[in-house]
C-alpha cells in the first residue's frame, strides 16, 4: 500500500508541472492569503476506485469467522471546506460493491453507502506555476447495508478509514487528486458483530468555488 501511495505521488506530482508549463502564459498564483487562492476555495471532490485484499469478519460469543474479498468498485464525492493552510473539513457520500472472493458467477453483491464527516490535514508545495498538495484524511460517519432481497430492512453501522494522497491544483478551480488507504466498516447485526476492511485506492477530481 506505501508502494502504491508513493507511486500515485510521483504521478501526480509529474502532471502537475507538466500542466503548469503548458498554461504559465496565461496562469499564475496569486499571495496565499488571497480567499480566491485554489487551496483557500470551497472544493467539490468526485472520485471513483477500486477497494482491494480485504476481509470479511463476522463474530458472536466469542467465536469468530472470516472471509477474503474481491476487488469492489467504489465512488463517491465530497465537499472540502479549508480551515488555514494545514486542515480542510468537510463531508462525503460514498457506494462501495462487495462480494467474496471468488464468488459464482451471477452470486449477488453486497451495497454500502457510507455518510459522514471529512477531516484532512494537509501540506502545500509551490511547484513552479502550479501547486501539490499533499495530505492525509480520515472519513468517520455511517455506513448504510443496502439489501439486494426484496423485504428486507438496510442495516445502519459505523464507517472510518485513513487516506493519503496528493492532488495538483492545476488552476484555482481545477485540481487532480490520487490516494490510497482503507477503509473499515462494522455492523452489529442481532448480537453479531461484523466487520468488511479493505484497501482503497482512488483518483478524482476537484473543483473550486
Amino acid at each position: 500500500m506505501l508502494a502504491a501511495l508513493a507511486a500515485m505521488v510521483a504521478l501526480v506530482g509529474a502532471a502537475a508541472p507538466m500542466t503548469a508549463s503548458a498554461q504559465q502564459d496565461t496562469y499564475s498564483y496569486r499571495d496565499p492569503s488571497d480567499p480566491s487562492y485554489g487551496p483557500n476555495r470551497a472544493r467539490l471532490a468526485v472520485f471513483g476506485g477500486v477497494h482491494l485484499g480485504g476481509r470479511a469478519r463476522q463474530s458472536s460469543g466469542g467465536t469468530g469467522i472470516s472471509q477474503d474479498l474481491g476487488p469492489a468498485p467504489t465512488v463517491g464525492l465530497r465537499v472540502e471546506l479549508p480551515i488555514g493552510p494545514f486542515f480542510v473539513v468537510g463531508g462525503f457520500g460514498d457506494f462501495v460493491s462487495i462480494q467474496a472472493d471468488r464468488a459464482p458467477v451471477g452470486a449477488n453483491r453486497l451495497s454500502l453507502l457510507g455518510l459522514g464527516v471529512w477531516l484532512k490535514f494537509r501540506g502545500v508545495l509551490a511547484l513552479g506555476a502550479s501547486l501539490l498538495e499533499l495530505y492525509v484524511g480520515v472519513p468517520l460517519g455511517i455506513s448504510v447495508w443496502v439489501p439486494t432481497d426484496a423485504g428486507v430492512d438496510p442495516e445502519q453501522g459505523a464507517v472510518m478509514g485513513l487516506l493519503g494522497g496528493a492532488q495538483a491544483h492545476l488552476s484555482d478551480s481545477v485540481a487532480l487528486f490520487a490516494e490510497c488507504g482503507f477503509r473499515l466498516d462494522y455492523f452489529n447485526l442481532r448480537g453479531t458483530g461484523t466487520t468488511y476492511l479493505q484497501g482503497a485506492v482512488r483518483v478524482g477530481v476537484s473543483f473550486g468555488f
